[in-house]
């Protein structure tokens, strides 16, 4: 049975010295339990810990963190209408994501390398 998903959010950083946020991350919040990272290998750690360390609401509106600045959006826009309260399974909600804009979530493709994903 698919886990049910209460949100999900594209996080964006902006490193120092640097004036452009670039989509980093999905983050889905599940109705019960924590929340799941989505991101390149090497950026794990460091998100992780600034989604830990930082409040959801300061993460809306941009946040610092270890002199790196982290947002998160709503990416549901980027989803079917009703997409989460049909219960879509998060295999099909990274593929939903994926799809609408690989060169920016261009990360995922590793967890679809890693794990075979129905088609949405």
């Amino acid at each position: 049975m698919p886990t049910a998903v209460r949100a999900v959010y594209i996080l964006s950083v902006e490193e120092s010295n640097d004036y452009i946020f670039t989509p980093s991350a999905v983050v889905i919040v599940p109705k019960e339990g924590r929340f799941q990272l989505f991101c390149s290998g090497a950026d794990h750690n460091r998100i992780f810990s600034a989604l830990m360390k930082l409040n959801w609401s300061d993460l809306e509106e941009e946040a610092r963190f270890k002199n790196v600045t982290y947002r998160i959006s709503n990416a549901q826009n980027l989803l079917p209408d009703h997409y989460l309260e049909q219960g879509a399974s998060i295999a099909h909600i990274l593929q939903r994501l994926y799809v609408s804009n690989p060169r920016h979530l261009f990360f995922l493709s590793r967890y679809f390398q890693m794990n075979a994903t129905p088609n949405p």
